[in-house]
């Protein structure tokens, strides 16, 4: 995700869409449709020429979806005994 976001700042927006495009195939093959959903929009909005400051609020709802496939992933945690 770091990498998406440096080339967001730094105004690569066809890298960006590139990236967040196989972010989206890998997702899907693994069954984030979350994940697939946020990068196909991050994409395509890259791809009809957003400017790198639209495109911070999509980076971020594609950041959360990570962070929660990250976390439903991880499973609860232990109780304390």
């Amino acid at each position: 995700m770091e990498e998406l976001w440096v080339l967001q700042r730094s105004g690569a927006i066809n890298e960006l869409a590139a990236a967040a495009h196989k972010l989206a195939g890998s997702a899907g093959a693994f069954g984030f449709e979350q994940i697939t959903r946020e990068a196909k929009s991050l994409d395509d909005l890259a791809r009809n020429g957003a400017l790198p400051d639209q495109l911070t609020a999509p980076l971020t709802k594609l950041t959360e979806a990570c962070a929660h496939a990250r976390n439903q992933l991880a499973g609860p945690k232990p109780s304390p005994v």
